[in-house]
């Protein structure tokens, strides 16, 4: 999909400090994300993202799985 998106801290209600990042790909199983942020499997986030013509999407979501890709 490769589509911009944000991620933002649970705590974080009113989405004040996004950390950009791109949605690689979502499906019912859950969605990959590529960052440069570090993020610990377990952690809970919101997520924003907005798929081609339809209405933005906010998420709330429980890291799973973590993989470290170099450049």
């Amino acid at each position: 999909m490769n589509v911009p998106a944000s991620l933002f801290y649970q705590h974080d209600t009113r989405c004040e400090n996004p950390e950009e990042c791109l949605l690689v790909d979502i499906s019912t199983g859950g969605a990959c994300v590529q960052s440069e942020f570090l993020h610990a499997e377990g952690e809970v986030l919101r997520m924003k993202c907005q798929i081609e013509d339809y209405v933005p999407m906010n998420f709330l979501g429980q890291v799973i799985r973590v993989m470290e890709h170099t450049p």
